[in-house]
């Protein structure tokens, strides 16, 4: 599963908190990409860690806002790094 926000003072907002504790995510790898000013990652991985909903947290995706229009190479290694797509097809693998 991908989860995606920007960063609100070096974590995701708050209701990416809602969201992840609404939803059962026992098992369920999760990726976590941001958009950011100055931070980086900030402490989204520890944001999603800390709570504790089951979910096997990956390595994130963090682009400077800034950048966004030119991240497309970025996101593609990512993508391809997660094993979330296939380098000959580009094309997202559906499990």
């Amino acid at each position: 599963m991908l989860v995606g926000s920007s960063l609100w003072n070096v974590q995701p907002p708050m209701i990416m908190a809602t969201f992840v504790e609404a939803v059962n995510l026992t098992g369920i790898p999760i990726h976590p990409f941001v958009t950011y000013a100055v931070s980086g990652l900030g402490s989204t991985a520890d944001f999603y860690r800390d709570l504790n909903t089951g979910a096997d947290l990956r390595d994130g995706l963090a682009i400077r806002g800034e950048e966004v229009r030119d991240a497309g190479a970025d996101v593609d290694q990512w993508l391809l790094a997660a094993g979330l797509v296939e380098r000959q097809t580009s094309r997202p693998i559906l499990n």
